[in-house]
């Protein structure tokens, strides 16, 4: 179906950042044309501005619908497609009105669906339009992809940037947000320090996957928004292709999610409502922080502005994820609203309204009321320990365990200076080098010292510690490995490698957690990670302890080990 002119497929390259909805409905085309609806809604018109549709086209695979100069929709796996293009003219930011100067930018807008997955690329007011629209009552039958299944998709790689919002009470003392970038930030994140943060970005190495032709390099997530962006296309074939390998890519993991967490030692996402409760502050979002598309004194931008000088109290007796508010304006308290925090769907939405048993309110209660109702304008913080913000709940989860007890161990016939395996390189190579052909080395002592029971070792880029056991008794032990650097009798304290085993060792326990480490280990970077029972080497990719360790629950104690032997007992 063609209306106003065609669109010029073959000359399009778009950029590869597209939002990923779920139809929550029985028909998945229902869910596609919400979309477009949504999508094509009016926008507001701003003085001096025009706004018209020069190319539009929408085309259906059980129509045998051909994009023309590149094939079927069903050869390229593609259910339904939507194109629109928008001519745009506004005066600068810089003129005044009537100046006669006027900015003329083309807008795209994309729709792809392939099975009950819809992927949208739109310019970033339309985008944040839509977003804003999916969380509307009534809500339409879509839904954004759950932030596990996202981390599973993407983000299992090594991480290069992240950006963190603190889930703690605002102090001038420390930082509200960061934006990080490293080589490894899965690795670097400080367990202690940055506990209090949670992830709302971040961009991550896709793993190697013979499967994936289009999708690789670094992938970037916002989790909030259910965005994927990664990179410019070459054409549009090579869009078409690449997104859908990531709607493949999504479907997969969310038939079938695991419990991966790319940054565990972050404050976690909640989803069960019984978890939250006592409200005692709220905070109104700065208009600063507002996406860029609202800037510029629409509405929402000018009910952040009024919020930042309105009263707004939490009253005492909150129960639950139910509080209410003292509101008004000029530090007097106008009136009283009612506020639940309720589950539905994919995230979580703060519901508000007059108190019905409070007095009537004045005009300025009147007005916060309608600042509030104009978008998702506050963060939340409950004395669960809980942070709501944007549709998301986090928490801060992580308490800090010190290590205690020492043990003097002889490492009589092996290598203290060598901690690995020698003369062999590469992750996969050096598991399959321990405690054979003569291995001497700290790996080796490990697997001889814990003969008994089940041995997987973790060793490579991003690890969660060296090696894992477990024993008879659930005794879960993790331990860290660092060689000594010398291996004289007359050596001394070696500091500088103390702090950087036990630095690891801090920076993974999270992994105390035994849930979180099966999701850790329950997707081996390795094709045969090196592993153990009762001291006989298995090739089960770690599936035998993984077996044990989910069967053992939450018995049992855990310690977390570390071998160096730069210190002798006789110092």
């Amino acid at each position: 179906m063609q209306r106003f002119g065609d669109i010029p497929w073959t000359h399009l390259k778009p950029y590869m950042s597209v939002t990923v909805l779920q139809c929550s409905g029985d028909d998945p085309a229902l869910g596609f044309g919400t979309v477009v609806r949504l999508l094509k809604k009016p926008r507001r018109h701003r003085p001096a501005s025009t706004l018209r549709t020069v190319g539009e086209a929408e085309l259906d695979a059980a129509a045998d619908d051909v994009i023309p100069g590149i094939g079927r929709l069903t050869d390229l796996q593609i259910d339904q497609l939507f194109g629109q293009v928008t001519l745009q003219g506004s005066p600068p930011g810089w003129s005044l009105p009537g100046s006669g100067y006027t900015d003329v930018t083309h807008e795209l807008t994309l729709v792809l669906r392939r099975g009950d997955l819809i992927a949208v690329r739109a310019e970033k007011s339309v985008a944040e339009r839509l977003q804003r629209q999916l969380d509307k009552p009534p809500r339409p039958p879509l839904r954004r992809l759950p932030t596990n299944v996202l981390e599973a998709a993407f983000l299992q790689g090594a991480a290069k940037n992240i950006w963190l919002r603190s889930v703690q009470r605002r102090s001038s003392l420390r930082p509200y947000s960061k934006a990080l970038g490293g080589t490894d930030l899965g690795v670097a994140l400080d367990p202690v320090e940055d506990s209090s943060f949670a992830w709302g970005a971040a961009r991550s190495e896709m793993l190697e996957d013979p499967g994936l032709l289009y999708l690789k390099g670094k992938v970037g997530v916002t989790a909030g928004k259910s965005q994927i962006w990664f990179k410019d296309s070459t054409d549009f074939h090579h869009y078409l292709l690449t997104v859908g390998e990531i709607l493949r890519v999504s479907s997969e993991i969310l038939a079938d999610p695991g419990v991966f967490s790319a940054f565990p030692g972050l404050a976690q996402e909640v989803t069960d409502p019984a978890e939250i409760s006592g409200a005692y502050e709220v905070i109104p979002i700065h208009p600063d922080e507002l996406p860029e598309a609202t800037n510029g004194g629409d509405e929402v931008a000018a009910a952040a502005e009024l919020l930042q000088d309105a009263v707004l109290e939490v009253r005492e007796g909150a129960t639950g994820t139910r509080f209410t508010l003292d509101v008004g304006l000029d530090g007097a308290s106008s009136g009283r609203l009612a506020a639940s925090l309720n589950r539905i769907d994919d995230r979580f939405v703060l519901d508000i309204g007059f108190d019905r048993t409070a007095p009537q309110p004045l005009p300025a209660a009147k007005q916060v009321f309608d600042a509030l109702n104009t978008g998702d304008m506050l963060e939340v913080h409950f004395g669960s320990g809980h942070k709501y913000s944007s549709g998301k709940v986090w928490k801060q989860n992580f308490s800090p365990i010190p290590f205690s007890g020492w043990l003097w161990e002889d490492f009589d016939g092996y290598r203290i200076t060598r901690e690995k395996p020698a003369g062999v390189e590469g992750a996969q190579a050096i598991h399959d080098a321990i405690h054979r052909n003569g291995d001497d080395s700290l790996f080796a002592w490990i697997v001889d010292y814990c003969s008994e029971g089940w041995l997987l070792c973790d060793d490579s880029s991003g690890e969660a510690a060296d090696f894992f056991h477990l024993d008879t008794e659930n005794l879960l032990r993790i331990f860290h490995v660092k060689a000594s650097s010398n291996d004289s009798p007359r050596r001394g304290v070696k500091v500088t490698d103390y702090e950087v085993v036990v630095s690891q060792a801090l920076k993974n326990l999270m992994y105390l957690d035994r849930r979180q480490l099966i999701g850790r280990l329950s997707r081996p970077s390795l094709a045969d990670p090196a592993s153990w029972i009762d001291g006989d080497r298995v090739h089960d990719k770690g599936a035998g302890f993984l077996e044990q360790l989910e069967a053992a629950g939450a018995q049992g104690r855990t310690e977390v080990v570390i071998v160096q032997p730069n210190l002798s007992r006789g110092l």
